[in-house]
């Protein structure tokens, strides 16, 4: 089974860009992947509304559904003053997100 990783960087606050990549997450479990998703960076701002937002409260509840795990990158969080975590999402340390990303065999950077 491949290993495909989605890692959003970028757009927690632009209208569609995480709702974008986590659909397309999604519809990666449909093939013979195994489906991981990081927010990391500016996306980790997207934790505070992901199980409320409209537009990806859907998606994140598929992927959680699927046993697609879901991680948020903990110096992005910290350097932000993030603290906490929607139920389903791990932290991940940066050196452990890069080392995902340099073993998946597709990489979807948003």
């Amino acid at each position: 089974m491949a290993v495909a990783t989605t890692l959003i960087r970028s757009g927690a606050f632009e209208s569609s860009r995480t709702a974008e990549a986590m659909r397309m997450t999604v519809g990666q479990t449909l093939g013979d992947h195994d489906v991981r998703l990081i927010f990391a960076e500016e996306a980790v701002f997207a934790l505070l509304t992901l199980e409320t937002s409209d537009s990806t409260a859907r998606p994140f509840e598929t992927l959680k559904m699927l046993g697609s795990p879901v991680y948020a990158e903990k110096e992005s969080m910290e350097e932000r003053g993030i603290d906490r975590l929607p139920a389903g999402v791990e932290t991940i340390s940066r050196a452990g997100a890069a080392r995902m990303v340099a073993e998946s065999g597709a990489v979807y950077i948003w």
